[in-house]
């Protein structure tokens, strides 16, 4: 018998964290072994990312590691630096990687790779998810888009929100990039645009796409069917923006992207000082500015 998460917290972990509340319990599974599910709630912190990754990971002969990401993007890491008390990563229209939350969002990626040993396949997001797919990897740092692959592969998985950084409250927040349709003034078929934009925005297509791909529709009216409203796999990604800070648009964001992939080779690969190599990315971004 396969218990979901919410059973497992009902029939097993409440009762035991009733009789016992003076004591802290951190329910966890170790997937494709014992035949259950259990994924963490949305009210989680990092001291439960955490725990939950090292002890999911296996250093024997399977080499499975307890959490993947791309480590080495500029495009992640700033949902780190939010977390610990940042802010969104422009502001002021500039972008600042070498103040306290920087640092300590650094930190806290090294302190997981080389302290508790339970982070690898980090030099691309393509890696981390071949790892999670072939069992190499338990939890995964990954975008929804990722979803459909997942479910045509039949893998056995759930979606949360991240967590929140327990020192600071705030919660681990990636970018969000906003795309939309436009019309060209200078196209010559004006209504022909505006038809298959209003056809690919329509209520009918948003469903589809909800249904074969599980992107997040834009329609309010979508957004509030039944068909969103049932499934957890649309509404946890709907909650991840909400709590999810904007792309920049500013071309300083290309400097910042070239200098901050330096800083973060440097300092997961190369063991550099964390200050010296975000005071050096700084001072690239800022020469750019």
């Amino acid at each position: 018998m396969r218990l979901k998460g919410t059973e497992i917290r009902r029939e097993y972990v409440q009762p035991v964290a009733q009789s016992y509340p003076d004591v802290q319990i951190i329910p966890y599974v170790i997937p494709g072994r014992t035949g259950t599910q259990l994924y963490p709630q949305d009210n989680w912190t990092d001291v439960e990312l955490i725990d939950a990754a090292v002890n999911m990971t296996d250093r024997s002969i399977n080499q499975e590691y307890g959490l993947v990401w791309g480590t080495l993007s500029p495009y992640m890491w700033p949902a780190f630096q939010y977390g610990f008390d940042h802010g969104q990563l422009y502001q002021n229209n500039t972008i600042v990687v070498n103040d306290t939350a920087s640092r300590n969002a650094i930190e806290f990626i090294y302190d997981l790779k080389y302290v508790e040993r339970c982070v690898s396949y980090d030099d691309t997001s393509h890696s981390a998810t071949q790892a999670f797919i072939t069992n190499k990897g338990a939890m995964l740092i990954y975008g929804g888009w990722y979803i459909p692959t997942l479910l045509d592969l039949g893998t056995n998985f759930g979606v949360q929100v991240l967590p929140k950084i327990f020192s600071t409250n705030e919660r681990i927040s990636p970018m969000a990039e906003i795309k939309g349709w436009g019309i060209s003034k200078d196209t010559l078929y004006p209504d022909i645009c505006y038809e298959v934009i209003s056809y690919l925005t329509s209520n009918e297509v948003q469903k589809e796409l909800v249904s074969d791909e599980y992107k997040i529709p834009t329609l309010i009216e979508t957004i509030s069917s039944p068909l969103v409203q049932n499934e957890p796999l649309i509404l946890t990604q709907i909650k991840q923006i909400e709590n999810s800070q904007y792309y920049p648009l500013d071309p300083i964001y290309s400097y910042y992207s070239d200098f901050m992939r330096a800083a973060l080779q440097f300092i997961l690969l190369n063991h550099e000082d964390i200050q010296n190599s975000l005071d050096d990315a700084q001072a690239g971004i800022n020469a750019n500015r």
